[in-house]
């Protein structure tokens, strides 16, 4: 359903930028949402312009971190950095802003699946094959770590501690690693590249621990919007080189920053 949406909403976006073209300059980009069920969709055309500070003169109200999960441009993040925003704005290393739009969220695990565009994705995590051991290294790479640079992605490095149960009654890996605000939504990986979970924070009672949720909730939310894990791609040759391919800089903007807001909801 989700996969049937977007090349719609490809077709739609390329008619719908051919005619503003035609208009001249009365027109600088075109959105559209596209509804199915609860489902709806916002596409703008990319903005060429730096990423802006979050809680900056621009409106920014908060920021965090992506990763694709797909070689088509599906990406997850925490729920809670996409939470209550009008729209969304995704940001690659290359530095083009490309709007997000949500496709489901589930606050309890706190996790979100987004699309952020097909022309996006280079890489994608690959889940891992066997749990982590207690000890071993583990990395993560966060954006909107520095405040007046969001866009400098910052590696971390820690060791896994184990596993926990959060206040939510969910499962939860824990790392001893020194976690930022912007590190909520980034991948979490081994040593052999494969994807360990998503950062969600740090422990309160433990700041110098990390939480992070386990990739088997990754995979189950894929798996009910019947988006399949990509084959094994070629995987760089250390950490920040995969983390650096496959993560993004998420950002949440106020509705009027945009043509149309964006849509939270499930496929119907």
């Amino acid at each position: 359903m989700a996969r049937r949406l977007i090349q719609d909403a490809r077709r739609f976006s390329l008619t719908a930028w051919r005619d503003s073209f035609r208009r001249g300059a009365g027109a600088a980009a075109c959105a559209v949402a596209l509804c199915c069920g609860l489902l709806a969709l916002a596409i703008a055309l990319p903005s060429a312009a730096g990423p802006p500070a979050p809680g900056g003169a621009s409106g920014r109200v908060k920021s965090g971190t992506g990763f694709f999960v797909t070689l088509d441009g599906f990406l997850v993040t925490s729920a809670h950095v996409v939470a209550g925003c009008g729209n969304v704005s995704i940001w690659a290393q290359d530095g083009v802003e490309r709007r997000g739009y949500l496709i489901a969220s589930n606050a309890k695990r706190d996790i979100a699946l987004l699309y952020g565009g097909y022309d996006v994705a280079r890489n994608a995590a690959i889940l891992g094959r066997e749990p982590p051991r207690p000890g071993e290294d583990v990395f993560t790479l966060g954006f909107g770590v520095l405040a007046e640079e969001p866009l400098r992605p910052i590696l971390v490095g820690g060791s896994y501690v184990g596993e926990d149960t959060a206040t939510s009654g969910n499962r939860v890996l824990v790392i001893r690693a020194k976690l930022r605000a912007g590190n909520s939504g980034g991948a979490l990986i081994g040593t052999d590249g494969s994807l360990l979970g998503m950062v969600i924070g740090r422990d309160e009672a433990r700041p110098e621990m990390g939480v992070a949720i386990p990739s088997g909730d990754i995979e189950a939310v894929l798996s009910a919007h019947h988006i399949p894990l990509p084959a094994t791609p070629p995987r760089p040759s250390n950490a920040q080189a995969l983390l650096s391919t496959i993560s993004v800089l998420v950002q949440c903007a106020p509705a009027s920053q945009h043509d149309a807001p964006s849509g939270a909801g499930r496929p119907g």
